[in-house]
């Protein structure tokens, strides 16, 4: 494979996908939303110009393998991919490493991702025609020599089960947190709705727990929140939040509510579609501790530079980087141990 061929294709792509005006681009979109009431056009022209971006500008490329030496003379392995299908092209990232590691990879798509992935792998190729060799499409995996596998920790379990004889990364249930300290700008606020309500809130990178101080002042979230309420727009995220409303009022929870999301007090770090749990803490330092105890679980921390230098800047969360892997697993470094 020519890295120089290649890194010319995937700048080819990443004009294509920035084109608005492309017809099979804008079907792509079309067919994808139609296939998963989820996909919102809105959400899915979100996630087609951060991948654009990310994952396909020559020069972030080039930074990202800086840092690994391909052994391109070893045989090359075939890498079985099974995919999740919570938010689009969530897979992309393990193919893409993959192709660049210099194996093969057997994917296998999610029921409700099955779109946007093939159309992008399938524009590459007619660009660079290796790739197709090098990408195939499967409903079942077979002939592999590792695999990675993304999925609830139900279906982890499974994946554990059947594959854990090969050499593998299976990937589990994670949240995204923030840290807020009570000092945030309105504009702060309102970039922590992206991170809260991208994708209806369904990625492991959405935020779905605060941890807030003691003598938290909430009224200014829950204003800067409202600006996000053509989510109400959507029937599925409406009837989640209708639901979970009315079973919180059967139950007595307290809770709050703006008529766009609903906030309660909750130490799990998982929320239901249209909830966000929220925890107090006493001290930064208490709190470290605790988010270290549960890191096993944490997707990725939003929050001030004063908290941590290594927290992610609000709204940043669904924007992740060649080099930002899930579960803090160094995919690539993985792919060409192997």
């Amino acid at each position: 494979m020519d890295q120089d061929q290649l890194l010319q294709a995937s700048d080819s792509v990443r004009t294509w996908l920035k084109s608005k005006d492309a017809e099979d681009r804008n079907a792509m979109i079309s067919v994808a939303s139609a296939r998963n009431p989820w996909f919102e056009k809105d959400h899915l022209e979100f996630a087609i110009m951060q991948v654009a971006d990310a994952f396909f500008d020559p020069e972030k490329i080039r930074n990202w393998l800086r840092d690994y030496t391909v052994n391109t003379t070893s045989d090359e392995k075939s890498i079985g991919l099974i995919l999740a299908g919570n938010i689009p092209m969530v897979g992309l990232h393990d193919v893409l490493c993959v192709l660049w590691s210099g194996h093969k990879a057997l994917v296998k798509l999610s029921e409700k991702d099955n779109v946007l992935i093939p159309a992008i792998i399938h524009r590459l190729s007619k660009e660079y025609s290796v790739v197709s060799d090098r990408i195939q499409f499967a409903d079942r995996l077979s002939n592999f020599d590792a695999i990675i596998a993304t999925g609830s920790n139900q279906s982890a379990d499974q994946f554990e089960k059947y594959f854990g004889r090969y050499k593998h990364i299976i990937r589990r249930n994670r949240n995204g947190v923030a840290v807020l300290t009570g000092k945030e700008t309105s504009a702060q606020l309102k970039e922590l709705g992206t991170d809260v309500f991208q994708y209806f809130g369904l990625g492991c990178r959405n935020v779905s727990k605060l941890y807030v101080p003691v003598d938290y002042d909430f009224e200014p979230l829950l204003t800067a929140f409202r600006d996000y309420d053509k989510v109400m727009l959507h029937n599925k995220y409406k009837n989640n939040y209708e639901f979970n409303l009315a079973t919180w009022i059967l139950n007595g929870v307290k809770y709050m509510d703006n008529d766009v999301i609903l906030l309660k007090e909750d130490a799990s770090l998982t929320s239901r579609i249209g909830t966000l749990h929220y925890e107090f803490y006493n001290s930064q330092d208490e709190l470290r501790a605790k988010l270290k105890e549960s890191e096993d679980k944490i997707q990725c921390i939003v929050g001030p530079e004063s908290y941590d230098s290594d927290a992610l800047p609000f709204g940043s969360a669904q924007k992740p980087e060649l080099g930002m892997y899930a579960d803090g697993v160094d995919t690539m470094q993985f792919l060409i141990d192997l």
